[in-house]
């Protein structure tokens, strides 16, 4: 059984940025920083530094009301790498 679900926009978006599974799964496995997605309630932003590409953090929106977690979308957030230790 999988640990999460791709969207694929997710999958597609992984692809063209470079992001490997297995930083995907540090994320949700171990975040640095959790936080709820204003807009939408069944969203929730997961973040963690990603030391083999440049120390830059990883965000990932995931729908965690889905078993096993939706993950929507992901990027490597320049503004939350200077704010989040």
């Amino acid at each position: 059984m999988e640990e999460f679900v791709l969207t694929v926009h997710a999958a597609q978006m992984a692809q063209e940025r470079g992001i490997k599974y297995e930083w995907i799964c540090m994320v949700l496995r171990d975040p640095s920083a959790t936080h709820p997605d204003v807009g939408d309630v069944k969203l929730t932003h997961v973040l963690r530094r990603i030391s083999d590409y440049g120390n830059r953090m990883l965000r990932l929106v995931i729908d965690s009301t889905q078993n096993p977690p939706r993950v929507i979308t992901l990027f490597f957030d320049r503004k939350a790498s200077r704010e989040t230790p």
